[in-house]
């Protein structure tokens, strides 16, 4: 909670009745009344310091941030010495993703009150989006120092815990900011994570549930409680739960802003439908396989797609419109994200339609690659080693270029680097390394990359777009996971039912790639490579 001071003892003219007024609303939720009541005071005293600080955290309550911002910064102009008013300021910098400059008011708020918890904790959350995960840590303790009851600051320490690894660490974190407050779910929610990071997966579902049970509209557990059950095949649960990802903040940014009905099983025939894509290009390669079975409903199908994407889907089917724009849209009857039809079609793990391939490269790159690539008579394997580094378990989830060097030698074998982007030191490590011909340089989009991966014998990569592009073109592809996967590898296998050319290498415990990259090793060095003209 952002704290406000309530108005100082002393005369109690009109402005502070009206103030406690205001404050008493404020506490109570009762946001726009509590603002119609500061801009009163404000009309007759617009240096009132307290009304413009409440009426910028209401503000910032109800989302307006830029504008809360501006009313926060005049009473700071005013009561320059005011620790709660710095960290409200802070609290709003960081709602506008500035978080540097959160920190640094956060600072001053401890700097003016040293036993002030708030801008310990507050600060911590920033520290948090910074990636600074010790010092965020330490900001935590600090606020639990001087508030031993704030429920808020174990969780928020238990999230820092988590990012650290620390992960039992972190589960008793969770249970001290149970223990303080029984009914919060926010701290069920987190605690569930970190014992699906743990790979507790029944002791995470149950803490979802608990904190459904405490919040019924909680978005986040849903979803959470969604991927642990696909995780595990139960994908009758698990997509009911998934459609929930709309009211998550990191999801809703994904869907079009336009007015057509979403589709909810109505009769398509003779209709238009939209499907767009979200999450990561590896999803929409994933899930296109289902656009013929809308087409099966003789409907006109349009696929929204990153326009990386749209040389390649062309070319899977010419009853599916395929755009990267959205222009007219009066012709469109029905809208429908790309991952929701597995729910739509309920699918279960025997339903999968994983007839491959079901994407093709484009001819005329193959041949411009025949020609390119150099006449050998090896295995040609390509290699990739990292994913989106935004992605929030990328750290992970990708094995990176040092730790795949040792596979990088073994004899007899061509292997070309698919890796687009190269995090810093793989380029002088390749340069160490000419044995690997490096050509994700020169893949511009998708359609290029299929043309390479049609010429190639095996794909080996950590979980990644690539890895999907090779199963849907039917290419032999080894895919290098974490101890607790992406949910689309389910468990405790290493085939998979969506990709059946795929075949996985799974980390025995957390972190453990040695154990993979041996295996890999020795599996690689008994292929022989096929007769090539």
């Amino acid at each position: 909670m952002i704290p406000l001071e309530s108005n100082p003892g002393g005369a109690r003219d009109n402005a502070a009745t009206l103030f406690d007024q205001a404050f008493a609303l404020f506490r109570g939720g009762r946001l726009g009344e509590a603002k119609r009541i500061a801009r009163r005071i404000l009309a007759d005293q617009p240096k009132h310091a307290q009304a413009l600080h409440l009426l910028g955290v209401a503000l910032s309550r109800q989302g307006n941030h830029t504008e809360a911002l501006r009313y926060i910064d005049a009473a700071m102009q005013i009561e320059e010495q005011s620790a709660s008013i710095y960290n409200s300021r802070g609290n709003v910098l960081a709602a506008l993703q500035r978080f540097d400059e959160a920190v640094a008011s956060f600072d001053k708020a401890i700097a003016l009150n040293s036993d002030f918890a708030e801008p310990f904790c507050n600060r911590g959350g920033a520290l948090q989006e910074l990636k600074r995960f010790d010092e965020a840590l330490a900001s935590y303790d600090k606020a639990i120092a001087l508030k031993p009851d704030s429920a808020e600051a174990f969780c928020n320490r238990g999230l820092a815990l988590q990012e650290l690894n620390r992960f039992d660490e972190a589960l008793a974190s969770y249970d001290q900011a149970i223990a303080l407050t029984p009914d919060y779910a926010q701290a069920f929610c987190s605690r569930g994570a970190t014992l699906q990071a743990l790979k507790r997966l029944d002791e995470a579902l149950a803490s979802y549930d608990k904190a459904i049970a405490l919040n019924p509209h909680y978005a986040d557990a849903y979803m959470n409680r969604a991927l642990i059950r696909l995780l595990m095949g139960r994908y009758h649960e698990g997509w009911p739960d998934n459609e929930w990802r709309w009211k998550v903040k990191d999801c809703a940014s994904d869907r079009p802003n336009i007015k057509t009905p979403t589709w909810q099983g109505e009769n398509l025939s003779g209709r238009h439908i939209l499907v767009f894509s979200e999450q990561g290009l590896g999803d929409v390669i994933q899930f296109v396989r289902y656009l013929p079975l809308l087409a099966e409903r003789k409907c006109k199908v349009t696929l929204l797609t990153p326009a990386k994407l749209v040389s390649l889907l062309r070319l899977a089917s010419d009853q599916i419109e395929i755009i990267s724009e959205l222009g007219n849209v009066e012709s469109i009857d029905f809208q429908v994200p790309l991952l929701s039809l597995p729910h739509a079609f309920d699918t279960r793990l025997e339903t999968i339609p994983a007839k491959t391939p079901y994407l093709v490269a484009p001819p005329e790159r193959v041949k411009v690659w025949e020609e390119w690539l150099p006449k050998s008579h090896a295995l040609r394997v390509g290699v990739g080693w990292a994913g989106n580094p935004i992605f929030s378990t990328d750290t992970s989830r990708s094995i990176g270029l040092p730790r795949l060097l040792p596979l990088l030698s073994v004899p007899g074998v061509q292997f070309v680097s698919l890796q687009k982007d190269l995090r810093s030191g793989d380029e002088e490590l390749l340069r160490q390394h000419p044995q690997v011909l490096h050509v994700g340089d020169r893949l511009k989009d998708f359609g290029e990359t299929a043309a390479v991966m049609s010429l190639l014998d095996l794909v080996i990569s950590s979980d990644t777009a690539p890895v999907h592009l090779a199963g849907a073109l039917g290419r032999p592809v080894w895919i290098l996971l974490r101890h607790v996967p992406d949910w689309r590898w389910l468990l405790d296998r290493d085939d998979s039912p969506w990709y059946p050319s795929a075949r996985l290498f799974r980390q025995p415990v957390a972190g453990d790639w040695d154990s993979v990259l041996a295996k890999v090793n020795e599996e690689l060095s008994l292929m022989r490579p096929p007769q090539r003209p």
